[in-house]
């Protein structure tokens, strides 16, 4: 009787052994195929990061150079210039500079913003990404020199 028990028990174990086994191999080939799957698609997609670089780059290379807008506020003239050149900008009004310095491009690549030294003031630039254009205001562009 008690042979009947041992070897009742061990096939039990050798099941409980073939099964667990089964399961360990199966649970490999899965994470075989996630990793096999997650590498192919990191060759086809471009990081997140290197799209944003790529844009910002694209960006910061259109926008050198001398950009100007010229108004008529209440019968005078008035001449707006913006050069951008590296990392740095010059804003001038009517000749007088107003800010000479670094600038950051945010808002999702949309925005110049520049004259941080007024605290938690700053001055911005809208961008039209698609035209390639810098803006005065929602409906007037600055023109390049």
């Amino acid at each position: 009787m008690n042979n009947s028990i041992l070897i009742i028990a061990l096939a039990m174990l050798c099941s409980f052994s073939q099964t667990t086994e089964a399961k360990v191999k199966k649970t490999r080939k899965a994470k075989v195929r996630t990793t096999q799957t997650t590498t192919v698609r990191q060759q086809e997609m471009p990081q997140e990061s290197d799209r944003e670089n790529d844009e910002l780059n694209e960006i910061k290379s259109w926008i050198q150079g001398s950009w100007t807008y010229t108004t008529t506020i209440m019968g005078m003239r008035s001449v707006a210039i913006v050069t951008i050149s590296g990392d740095n900008i010059v804003v001038k009004f009517d000749g007088q500079t107003a800010y000479s310095g670094h600038y950051d491009i945010i808002d999702n690549n949309s925005t110049i913003r520049y004259d941080h030294k007024k605290g938690s003031y700053y001055s911005t630039i809208a961008l039209d990404k698609e035209r390639k254009l810098l803006k005065f205001d929602e409906r007037n562009y600055f023109k390049r020199l």
